[in-house]
């Protein structure tokens, strides 16, 4: 009977089976082996049959067959998976156990595994190569040797089935989590589309004011903010010379905002005081005056037309604003507390 050069092991605490040279077998029993350390390269030891020096740790082991080459081997330690009944008697001559058992761990040495030639003390259970599984296999008797030899993890195996209602709701789940996604990234690049809008017109406007080489600036007799109901009516006797309307459109232009609600904040301000806004309504109801029949009107409406930012509003559009700023002079300059005070003690305020 020829010799076998290789031989398919079975670690005696669970460890897992794996194929080792013959002449890693530490005596004529051959139930224990010796396996290499940290330093050794596994698979290239296993392939090239490498004489084990005695510093190596000792394991106890049990002979599931033998083989005559390399390849052989490997095939044999995965059907070892399945069934202790490995050796033919091509291969010793004789059974060593018949019958099926549970799947074992298997040690793969191939030219995959230890790359790098790093390998461990011990089969590298508590160190493995690949992602780690839970072991399914259970000793077949105590182990003698106080070292607990290798278990390589076998490939992910197919996850436990779940119930039907079970994975149509995890599947629902990730479809709704995607589809929030899908929305969320929607917005953001409608954001960034708005925002590059607003930055495109802005940059316009500051090329078309360089342009241009003028700088907008009020005439000496003209001063804002006004304060008072006669500085309003003095101010639409001025603006009635188109000179000086046009100069004062420019100016208030110039103040901007990216916004027609902005815009129309940033210039209200600039022309009425915050008091003098009190007394003014777009239409002249509920014994406030009229802003909408006066040429400051005007001047916004012109404004709101000239910013680059806001050019495409209609004189509704302005209206609109205009009145919604005006509703809310009631409540700005620290008239907002004093408001609410009368209204816990008198009931809702009107305009």
């Amino acid at each position: 009977m020829r010799m076998m050069p290789f031989a398919i092991v079975d670690f005696l605490d669970g460890g897992g089976v794996a194929v080792v040279p013959c002449k890693w077998f530490t005596g004529p029993e051959e139930d224990a082996c010796y396996w290499p350390p940290g330093r050794v390269n596994i698979s290239k030891a296993v392939k090239e049959e490498v004489v084990p020096n005695s510093d190596w740790p000792q394991f106890k082991v049990r002979i599931l067959g033998k083989a005559g080459n390399y390849e052989h081997a490997t095939s044999k330690l995965r059907k070892s998976e399945v069934t202790s009944d490995l050796q033919t008697e091509s291969d010793s001559g004789g059974n060593l156990g018949k019958g099926k058992r549970k799947k074992r761990a298997v040690i793969l040495s191939s030219s995959d595994e230890d790359s790098d030639g790093a390998g461990h003390d011990r089969p590298p259970s508590t160190v493995p190569l690949l992602p780690p599984v839970p072991e399914i296999c259970q000793p077949e008797a105590p182990q003698a040797l106080n070292i607990r030899p290798f278990v390589q993890p076998r490939p992910p195996s197919t996850p436990p089935a779940v119930l039907p209602d079970h994975r149509l709701q995890h599947g629902t789940n990730n479809s709704a989590f995607r589809d929030g996604m899908f929305t969320r990234l929607l917005s953001l690049l409608e954001e960034i589309k708005e925002t590059q809008r607003v930055h495109g017109k802005m940059i316009q406007s500051l090329l078309t004011q360089r342009d241009g080489n003028t700088v907008a600036v009020l005439p000496q007799e003209i001063h804002f903010p006004l304060k008072t109901v006669s500085d309003v009516e003095e101010m639409e006797l001025k603006l009635a010379d188109p000179t000086i309307h046009k100069e004062v459109v420019a100016v208030v232009a110039d103040i901007g905002g990216s916004t027609v609600d902005e815009a129309t904040r940033r210039m209200m301000t600039f022309l009425l005081d915050h008091s003098l806004s009190r007394e003014y309504n777009f239409v002249g109801r509920h014994g406030k005056r009229e802003f909408g029949g006066l040429r400051l009107f005007e001047v916004m409406y012109g404004s709101l037309m000239k910013n680059a930012l806001t050019n495409q509003i209609t004189r509704k559009d302005a209206e609109k604003a205009v009145s919604k700023w005006l509703i809310g002079a009631r409540d700005r300059g620290g008239y907002r507390n004093a408001r609410a005070v009368l209204e816990s003690k008198m009931g809702p305020l009107g305009e």
